[in-house]
C-alpha cells in the first residue's frame, strides 16, 4: 500500500512539474474584427462565449499556435452570439483544442438600396465593401 502511495504521489508532482494551465482568452475579449458581406457595418467583432485555458506540457508552449478560422467576408444578418466559425489551439504532441467563435454584435442586413450599389460595384471593380 505504501509503494502505491508513493507512486500515485510521485506521478503527481511529475504532472504538476511538467504541465501548466495557459489562459489565452476571457470571455468577450476581442479575437478580431471580420468583414461582413452585405450588412448594415462593415465589420463585426468576433469573440468568445466562454474562457480559453488550455493545459500544455511546459515545453510545447513555445510552439503553441493560435489559428481563427471562419468563412470570409460573413454573410448579413448576423445575431450577437451566433457561431460563425472556430479558434483552433495547437501544439506539438498535444490534440488540437477547438472553441467556437460568436458574434459580438448584431448586424442586420443592408437596405435594397446599398445591396444594389455594393453589388453593383462588385459585379464591375470586383471589390467588396
Amino acid at each position: 500500500m505504501k509503494a502505491r502511495a508513493q507512486e500515485s504521489e510521485r506521478l503527481i508532482e511529475w504532472a504538476f512539474r511538467e504541465f501548466n494551465d495557459y489562459k489565452l482568452l476571457v470571455a468577450g475579449d476581442k479575437v478580431e474584427d471580420a468583414e461582413v458581406w452585405l450588412g448594415a457595418e462593415p465589420k463585426v467583432l468576433l469573440t468568445v462565449s466562454r474562457d480559453v485555458v488550455v493545459t500544455l506540457p511546459r515545453k510545447a508552449r513555445k510552439d503553441m499556435k493560435v489559428i481563427v478560422e471562419y468563412e470570409r467576408p460573413i454573410p448579413a444578418p448576423i445575431s450577437k452570439g451566433q457561431t460563425v466559425g472556430k479558434l483552433v489551439v495547437t501544439a506539438p504532441d498535444v490534440p488540437p483544442a477547438e472553441v467556437p467563435l460568436v458574434a459580438g454584435a448584431e448586424v442586420d442586413r443592408m437596405d435594397a438600396i446599398g445591396r444594389i450599389a455594393t453589388l453593383a460595384g462588385y459585379l464591375v471593380w470586383g471589390g467588396r465593401r
